[in-house]
């Protein structure tokens, strides 16, 4: 199962649920603060063939 697009400084992650992107948003923006980089929210874009029932955090 495809689970990422990885191309340059970029990521799209991909999921059939909610629970899944919120988890793996979180486990990105953790990995990459340790590293020094930091998650461009300016950037960040939510695609989905669904109504979005709540927004996706990064951090508390």
């Amino acid at each position: 199962m495809l689970e990422d697009l990885d191309f340059a400084d970029d990521i799209a992650l991909v999921s059939h649920k909610y629970e899944h992107i919120q988890e793996k948003s979180t486990i990105l923006h953790s990995t990459a603060k340790t590293v020094g980089l930091k998650t461009n929210t300016g950037k960040t874009k939510i695609m989905t063939n669904s109504e979005i029932q709540q927004p996706v955090m990064l951090e508390n």
